[in-house]
């Protein structure tokens, strides 16, 4: 529920404030939309066990492409276009497969990025594009009955080679859920943002490389549950990293299932910019971070939160007050 939630509403961003509708795929529940790099829309989806993904060739119209065979159940969980095409990511419903769809010169690629036994599952993957247009995906192997988990990172090189390194060792950090993660590209530097949640205490991670090591700065952290959903991240046009994600505190207040925006300087600071809600995107334009989340999470209601030039955040009429931000975590 959680999944299609997310995907819809990513839609359902795009397509609303003013703009006229476009029907792009009639009984299809959920998918993701992206833009090129000249703003022309597609949209990806799953339908009976196929990936489709679709492409505005005129007003109104849409070039429709049969793109992979995929896992019973599975979903798109991330999207993007970059200066090789389109590049998808789509995951089994029983979270134990990831798989990457791009378009080639002739037809569609379909590389297996993981696949897990049945005691394991994998978190809510994270894919980033590099210049050239080469995909960079994030994700976590996690350990049902001893809540430990493993980062990793897999990237592709010119040739379509895939290799993988290890971020997290001896099942660092442990969870009560797969915990979500998202590559952030610093030129050709990796950085993994990555979110957990474990007795009480919740947290998010930024991890980048150091040497034959990696590090990890703590973006935020407090009392909570866990993540829900995805973890959004990227660079703004001045090179300020930003991630947002929704955290579940609903083991101290039934209500409270915030969305949180970091803004990551030299320090990091955090704020709730919603009390209850999924987060569903996350834009970076240079006149700053705009956040889509769903405040009504069964009625897939789609809502835009933008921070003014000055001033405190603004929101929609009715809904609830941003909390105060946070103590800056190093």
């Amino acid at each position: 529920m959680i999944r299609s939630a997310a995907c819809v509403a990513a839609i359902a961003l795009v397509t609303a404030g003013g703009a006229s509708a476009e029907v792009v795929a009639r009984g299809v529940p959920d998918g993701l939309l992206t833009l090129d790099a000249k703003g022309a829309p597609s949209v990806a989806w799953v339908h009976n066990s196929t990936l489709f993904i679709a492409t505005r060739s005129g007003p109104r119209s849409w070039t429709r492409a049969r793109a992979a065979s995929t896992p019973a159940g599975s979903s798109v969980v991330a999207f993007e276009i970059g200066a090789a095409g389109p590049v998808a990511l789509v995951q089994s419903g029983d979270d134990r497969t990831i798989e990457l769809v791009r378009r080639r010169s002739v037809g569609w690629q379909t590389v297996r990025i993981a696949k897990v036994g049945a005691l394991f599952r994998l978190g809510w993957p994270g894919l980033a594009l590099d210049r050239k247009g080469l995909p960079v995906i994030s994700y976590t192997r996690w350990n049902g009955p001893t809540l430990k988990s493993r980062l990793l990172v897999s990237r592709m090189d010119a040739k379509g080679k895939i290799s993988t390194r290890q971020i997290t060792q001896e099942g660092f950090p442990k969870s009560l859920v797969p915990p979500p993660a998202k590559p952030v590209l610093f030129g050709n530097v990796v950085h993994v943002v990555e979110s957990y949640g474990y007795r009480g205490v919740l947290g998010t991670i930024e991890w980048f490389p150091s040497k034959k090591t990696w590090i990890g700065l703590g973006l935020d952290a407090g009392l909570g549950d866990y993540p829900l959903g995805p973890v959004f991240a990227g660079l703004s046009p001045n090179g300020v990293m930003h991630a947002a994600w929704t955290e579940s505190l609903l083991s101290f207040d039934f209500e409270a299932a915030p969305v949180t925006l970091v803004e990551r300087h030299r320090f990091a600071s955090s704020e709730f910019v919603l009390e209850r809600a999924l987060t569903t995107a996350l834009a970076l334009p240079a006149t700053g971070p705009e956040v889509a989340a769903t405040t009504q999470m069964m009625k897939m209601a789609g809502r835009l939160i933008t921070p003014p030039s000055s001033g405190p955040w603004t929101r929609p009429l009715g809904s609830p007050s941003p909390t105060d931000c946070r103590n800056p975590a190093a």
